[in-house]
């Protein structure tokens, strides 16, 4: 029997096929074997919580259909008389944003004219689980383009339509993958896992999955290191000798599935028999570990191959005549640069000594730059960065600005968003 459930709306997403969107029935397969009761009790719960995110004010019915032991039930209600209405086909579908969250489910949010993304941001990071969001703060939206890499990040006081409207003149709106992420930092992730244990975890899932999409080989000794902390993680009950069993091994191959655990030019370079071998000699080192441990194990060793704290820039310092750099940008490393020649990042100032930035578009004689101006603290000029595109310099101020929020502990934006266009520079 079910009951005394908190479902939050990735979970019930991560059903495929489960909940009605915007009035279009979807059939819900409940491998549970629960009585009609529990279960009905279980969709009023779903209905009554999230209301509200979904809008279902604004549908006629929805419909949750459930197929129990061969038989099939449906389950129809209706909002109040009061607050029905019938949007067109078109303006729904214009209205509605899928924002995808780590586990590859996604939060169908409905916005007006003037929803800015901050609303959205909101919005999507309180149904990833029940609890507060000591550091609601450090999560932002990214717009991904799902047949390239390349990424954009959309700041918090942006228009919600005017990004959509933008992107989907550019390239098809299926092309586009709207991603919530954790893009900003505190200095210790400890504070992180003890304010805001939700938060630390969701960044967790992120690493991971970042690190099991890498392109590039890793070690095959450190990927073997981080896949046995994750499984230790994953299997809280695990004994040091589980995977000696063939059965338990194949298991965790066909049922669960080592692309959670290994990246794929290691699963494909090593036969079965041979990987549990080497999966064995190393699953007893981490055993006596606990989940938190494995943790802050699994980030402290994928750390080399994976910089999660850290986002890099190709641009130059200087308008007119400028020098090609790397700009880095992270919690500790505040805004520092890299130089052909170096070898450690060269720092130029923290997030607390910048007062305000903006992007501009300048003339010089060499051509059009977007340019990133952040005005610092006991400086007497302005410093300007200068980047390949518009949309580099975008990126960078979201950064800074997101970091110069957090440690001032503000949510007044830093970034004066004109994107002016100067006039002609020498």
């Amino acid at each position: 029997m079910i009951a005394n459930l908190h479902w939050n709306l990735s979970e019930i997403l991560m059903w495929h096929d489960s909940l009605v969107v915007k009035g279009k029935e979807k059939s819900l397969l409940d491998d549970h074997h629960c009585d009609s009761h529990s279960l009905h009790t279980l969709l009023d719960e779903i209905f009554h919580s999230y209301k509200m995110l979904l809008d279902f004010d604004k549908i006629e019915t929805y419909q949750v259909c459930v197929r129990m032991e061969g038989q099939t039930e449906e389950r129809a209600r209706s909002p109040p008389p009061a607050k029905l209405s019938s949007p067109t086909t078109e303006a729904l579908e214009t209205a509605i944003l899928k924002v995808y969250l780590n586990s590859g489910s996604c939060v169908i949010v409905k916005f007006a004219v003037d929803t800015l993304v901050k609303t959205v941001v909101q919005a999507v990071s309180s149904q990833i689980a029940c609890g507060t969001r000591v550091f609601e703060s450090l999560y932002g939206i990214r717009l991904a383009h799902t047949l390239s890499d390349d990424v954009y990040w959309i700041h918090g006081e942006s228009i919600v339509l005017q990004v959509v409207k933008k992107y989907q003149a550019l390239l098809s709106i299926d092309e586009w993958r709207y991603e919530l992420r954790v893009r900003y930092l505190p200095s210790d992730l400890r504070e992180l896992y003890e304010k805001d244990k939700i938060t630390f975890h969701y960044f967790y899932e992120q690493v991971k999955n970042d690190y099991l999409k890498l392109k590039c080989n890793v070690d095959q000794e450190l990927a073997l290191q981080l896949c046995c902390i994750e499984i230790r993680r994953f299997f809280k009950d695990l004994s040091h000798i589980a995977l000696d069993k063939k059965s338990n091994f194949e298991y965790l191959e066909r049922d669960v599935g080592l692309h959670k655990f290994l990246p794929a030019a290691v699963i494909t370079a090593h036969k079965p028999k041979a990987l549990r071998k080497l999966m064995q000699s190393h699953m007893k080192k981490f055993v006596s570990l606990s989940e938190v441990d494995c943790m802050f194990k699994f980030l402290r060793l994928v750390h080399p191959v994976l910089l999660y704290d850290r986002e890099i820039f190709k641009c130059a310092l200087g308008g007119g005549w400028s020098v090609p750099i790397e700009l880095v940008i992270g919690p500790d490393l505040g805004i520092s640069y890299l130089t052909d020649r170096a070898t450690q990042p060269t720092h130029m100032a923290s997030f607390q000594q910048v007062q305000s930035l903006h992007t501009v578009q300048s003339e010089y004689e060499s051509g059009c730059k977007a340019i990133l101006q952040l005005k610092i603290s006991g400086a007497s000029e302005m410093l300007s960065i200068s980047c390949p595109t518009l949309a580099v310099a975008e990126s960078m101020a979201d950064l800074i600005d997101g970091y110069c929020r957090l440690v001032h502990k503000t949510q007044t934006s830093f970034w004066n968003k004109r994107n002016d266009r100067c006039a002609s520079l020498k």
